[in-house]
């Protein structure tokens, strides 16, 4: 076993053909990325560069992930580089980082920071005097990348105090801070500390706000038990996704209409019961889930809002979907299951990028014949209505994959089923159609997998 001791705290070895850092003693990752492959048409690109960082964006596109492990399988083999080689190279890039004070340039940032940081745990003096200083300047100078790699990761913007947030942060700091105050007197999960702290998958994070050029672009309320949706929330100009749950407020406030850069909005399990006509000026909304409120009325105004991909309009009190819903072009998901709809409008057939529709538990005696137009509709769920029939027009569902008619009066399938050259499942518990049923016989032929339960 090679051992290359490059301080002491670094320590490299070569174990089972690969180079391992030890940080104090303690295995800490695998190194790779030994090279770049520069060809002399693209060499003179590099002449400007400074930094590993920016020449590994220029060139090798593979290691942009600053998130991505050290352990996977090294692709320098391909070069035929004997392991041998490879530790003792790895070994002098080490020396040379540490012998230059650490100077992050000459390091890509995926290792970098992540062994900057270990040693400031491990108690290297350097490291502590230089980590607070560097996570600052490589967030103000450098690549967007590195950025995302300092929000995603716990232990680099939240050791920051509030002087070098706001230079950080510009402005916006002092709007989450006001909102921080509110926040932790309504906070219900005991998870949820101090606000502010940075991370940029919204879906999945309590207590999130994400970050885009010194501004905020994204929050996530989902922790939270508030009377109504924060008003200083309007100031945040560059807001593009809200995210809160549980509102108990009956309408939204106006000053939403001042978040012109808003393209997602998530208000679930709340309260709300009107839905206003200015909803239609929200222009860049692309994303509107409202998913069991109070909502009785929809207005004509949704049809302006031309950018929208996904609509939830789920578990609400809706009796009536306007006809101007079919102005749309560009929606992908739409959910109305669990209303009090009798009808479909006809316009419903201009949706015509629709890739899943959801009209379950439901008053619907009918399906509009113009149906037949959602030529990339993949999921069609029909369940739990007072259907008796379905349009012939089904037929012409191409891309169709799943299709739910189960909890309904419906006897028998149009033969044009048959025509859909992609269905896969069809769900048929507690409807009149039986396997005995020669329709059903030869979509089973077909591979068509059917589920009757006990009808």
């Amino acid at each position: 076993m090679n051992e290359f001791k490059v301080n002491e705290y670094i320590t490299l070895k070569l174990e089972y053909g690969k180079t391992y850092i030890y940080v104090k003693g303690e295995e800490f990752m695998t190194c790779k990325y030994l090279l770049f492959n520069i060809d002399d048409e693209n060499k003179k690109k590099y002449d400007k560069i400074k930094s590993i960082d920016e020449a590994a964006e220029l060139l090798d596109k593979s290691m942009e992930d600053l998130n991505a492990p050290f352990s996977e399988e090294d692709a320098l083999t391909e070069y035929g580089i004997p392991p041998e080689t490879e530790f003792w190279a790895h070994s002098s890039n080490l020396q040379v980082w540490a012998e230059s004070g650490y100077d992050m340039r000459l390091l890509h940032s995926n290792l970098a920071f992540p062994l900057l940081k270990k040693l400031t745990e491990a108690g290297d003096p350097r490291a502590n005097r230089i980590f607070k200083e560097e996570v600052v300047k490589r967030f103000l100078e450098g690549p967007q990348k590195i950025r995302e790699f300092f929000c995603n990761n716990r232990g680099y913007l939240d050791i920051l105090t509030k002087e070098e947030r706001r230079v950080l942060f510009k402005s916006d700091i002092e709007i989450v801070e006001e909102l921080e105050e509110i926040m932790l007197k309504n906070f219900k999960h005991h998870g949820c500390k101090q606000f502010w702290l940075i991370v940029s998958r919204l879906e999945s994070e309590y207590n999130a706000i994400m970050w885009k050029e010194g501004k905020v672009a994204g929050l996530n309320f989902t922790c939270y038990e508030l009377n109504e949706i924060p008003e200083p929330i309007r100031k945040l100009k560059a807001l593009e996704i809200l995210i809160l749950d549980y509102i108990p407020s009956e309408e939204l406030p106006d000053w939403l209409l001042e978040l012109t850069s808003l393209k997602r909005l998530d208000l679930t399990f709340g309260k709300l019961r009107i839905l206003p006509e200015w909803i239609g000026e929200l222009k860049s909304l692309e994303h509107l889930n409202l998913y069991h409120n109070q909502i009785e009325y929809i207005p004509n105004s949704i049809g302006d809002l031309t950018s929208l991909k996904y609509l939830d309009l789920s578990e609400n009190n809706i009796n009536i979907i306007p006809e101007t819903v079919g102005r749309l072009s560009l929606l992908e998901y739409l959910n109305l299951n669990k209303n009090k709809l009798k009808l479909i409008p006809d316009s419903i057939g201009k949706l015509t990028s629709l890739k899943e529709l959801k009209l379950d538990l439901n008053l619907l005696e009918s399906i509009p014949d113009s149906i037949g137009n959602l030529k990339l509709l993949e999921e069609l769920d029909l369940g739990d209505n007072k259907l008796h029939s379905l349009p012939t027009s089904v037929g012409k569902l191409l891309s169709l994959k799943k299709l739910s008619v189960d909890h309904n009066p419906i006897r028998v399938l149009p033969k044009e089923i048959l025509q859909i050259p992609s269905l896969k499942i069809v769900y048929l518990l507690k409807t009149g159609i039986t396997r005995n049923w020669q329709l059903t016989n030869i979509l089973e032929e077909k591979g068509v997998e059917l589920y009757f339960g006990k009808n």
